[in-house]
């Protein structure tokens, strides 16, 4: 599979054949890996074959992406009720972990349709942060 050039490269990555188990093209595979956070990425990661890079790397992805709005998520709502219990300040704080609670939701659902397309359409979608620590994963279980 090819590689990328960098985060926001635009080049076109390989993405024919299709998977061993549901027999899904690469492409709506990992496109499969945002819709079904869960589910897909574990699928893929079980059955698949090392040698799918780009399947591999998708399902990590969106694996990473998936617990780290688990994460922010569980502590804002940890921080609301503990603060929550508090008259008047507490409602307040409360009130606005529940915004950040949505704004946070709000930007995962729009990143996961952006790599949807991206993927669907055969671009690498592939996100900044995230990128460089899956590619040095995926290199050294190679």
């Amino acid at each position: 599979m090819d590689k990328p050039e960098g985060p926001d490269s635009d080049k076109q990555v390989s993405l024919s054949g299709k998977t061993v188990i549901l027999d899904l093209p690469y492409n709506q595979a990992a496109a499969a890996c945002y819709v079904l956070n869960g589910l897909a990425p574990v699928l893929w990661l079980v059955t698949e074959p090392p040698a799918n890079r780009t399947l591999r790397y998708h399902s990590i992805q969106a694996l990473a992406l998936f617990v780290a709005v688990a994460v922010v998520n569980v502590l804002l709502g940890t921080i609301g009720a503990v603060v929550g219990w508090m008259p008047l300040i507490g409602q307040v704080i409360g009130l606005v972990i529940a915004l950040a609670q949505g704004v946070a939701a709000m930007a995962y659902l729009g990143v996961c349709i952006q790599l949807i397309l991206r993927v669907y359409r055969g671009n690498p979608g592939r996100l900044p942060v995230i990128s460089e620590h899956i590619d040095k994963y995926l290199d050294s279980a190679n």
